[in-house]
């Protein structure tokens, strides 16, 4: 890196995030933290991708979670040694090596990720914020958007039930109905029957000669083809001068999708699960649980898309 970007990276890493970090590693070590209770029931290992060795990600072949991964690691190494250099290895006294690891960075990043949410604290804007105890609630998705209040007499997170709940039984929360390429790369699981079926999928630049075109990734789902795609379809139809319809275009490149997932099937994926189950480990069950969600969810996209019962685009009669 040139010498006089430095401070600009710096600059640009030292954000609220990095901070509240930095703040989590000191409690975590410090000897007498008044978030102690808190931080010692916290997990000491995370399941999310960036976690997995480089064999289990390829279990992850096709998915765009695999890649994304690497990028998430390779961001945060990045930061890491940028902060090492010219923040933590200048004063040792306040960022001791062994609380300002690389592992223990990738640590507080990864209980950041699966845990803060936005709260609106009294501030007219969203600040992130761990909420003990309530962080260690279960994910299931519902059609509430009430979500987690700010008490200002109290000074406590409050969240409340959408439906009776019976003595002894189990609680939910909803994430934020969020995609399981979403859950799987940052909270470290995949949601079985997840209402939200987008799929991340990338679409080369426009062909021809369109100064500053990049790929671009959308998540698409068996409800709906967001408006850009839609363009990215009139676009290549146009430069191809072809009879096809734009959802013939979608469909064309999405069923190329469906073949990056190392050519097995749906009920492969599903066989090998029942078969080898546990004795896979986590990791691979996990990956195959994201690989049977993705295929199901473009197949759907596509069926639906010939049957012409996406909104967004009909197909021409005949295709």
């Amino acid at each position: 890196m040139d010498e006089d970007t430095k401070p600009k990276e710096l600059h640009k890493n030292v954000n609220d995030k990095t901070k509240l970090l930095i703040y989590v590693l000191k409690e975590k070590h410090k000897n007498e933290s008044f978030w102690k209770p808190y931080l010692d029931i916290l997990p000491e290992n995370f399941s999310s991708p960036m976690f997995w060795t480089p064999e289990e990600l390829d279990w992850l072949q096709g998915s765009h979670v695999k890649e994304a991964a690497k990028r998430e690691k390779s961001e945060i190494q990045k930061q890491y040694y940028l902060l090492r250099e010219h923040v933590f290895a200048a004063d040792r006294k306040t960022f001791p090596k062994k609380s300002f690891s690389q592992k223990e960075w990738m640590w507080a990043t990864a209980l950041y990720d699966s845990r803060v949410i936005q709260l609106n604290r009294g501030t007219g804007t969203n600040v992130p914020t761990f909420t003990p105890l309530i962080d260690m609630v279960n994910c299931k998705e519902s059609s509430d958007r009430s979500f987690i209040y700010f008490n200002p007499e109290t000074r406590t997170a409050d969240m409340f039930a959408d439906r009776p709940v019976k003595l002894g039984e189990q609680v939910f929360e909803t994430y934020g109905n969020k995609s399981n390429y979403e859950y799987l790369l940052y909270n470290g699981f995949v949601m079985e029957d997840n209402p939200n079926q987008c799929v991340y999928v990338e679409f080369p630049p426009p062909q021809g000669n369109v100064p500053g075109a990049r790929s671009m990734s959308f998540c698409l789902g068996p409800d709906d083809i967001p408006r850009q795609v839609k363009f990215w379809a009139r676009h290549a139809m146009m430069h191809r001068m072809s009879s096809e319809s734009e959802a013939g275009e979608v469909i064309k490149h999405l069923e190329a999708h469906l073949h990056r997932y190392d050519m097995t099937q749906v009920q492969d994926d599903e066989r090998i699960l029942s078969e080898q189950g546990q004795d896979l480990g986590m990791h691979k069950m996990m990956a195959l649980q994201m690989r049977i969600h993705e295929k199901r969810s473009l197949a759907l996209t596509i069926q639906r898309l010939k049957s012409g019962e996406i909104p967004c685009c009909k197909v021409t009669p005949g295709k």
